[in-house]
């Protein structure tokens, strides 16, 4: 059986400070990105995670895009899609340790996929 592990943060705190808090806690650099839909976005991928995004949660006007996490202005994605499972829990309990130690980052959705 194959899983991917998601999980889904939230907090108050300013993306690219949020970004700049990683980088320096992790010692890996986040991308910025620009989306027509997204607009900026923080992009990271590499050892510890597949993939690990900092986005608004707001639209330009202002809606969220995610409306159960409303209060979060700013929503951090992380999923481990690839290798072996017992590496990729490995890999996302660890950063999901570290992100919980940073003040007012709040997990708000866990999820684990089996195909």
């Amino acid at each position: 059986m194959k899983k991917s592990f998601y999980s889904t943060f939230g907090t108050s705190q300013d993306g690219a400070e949020l970004a700049a808090t990683l980088a320096r806690l992790l010692d890996v650099e986040l991308v910025l990105h620009e989306s027509s839909y997204l607009g900026e976005y923080f992009k990271y991928s590499g050892l510890f995670a597949d993939k690990l995004t900092i986005e608004n949660n707001h639209d330009p006007s202002g809606e969220p895009r995610y409306a159960q996490f409303k209060e979060h202005p700013t929503l951090i994605f992380l999923s481990n899609e690839n290798g072996k499972n017992a590496e990729k829990l490995s890999k996302h309990a660890y950063l999901k340790t570290q992100l919980r130690q940073i003040p007012g980052i709040v997990l708000l959705d866990d999820l684990v996929h089996v195909e």
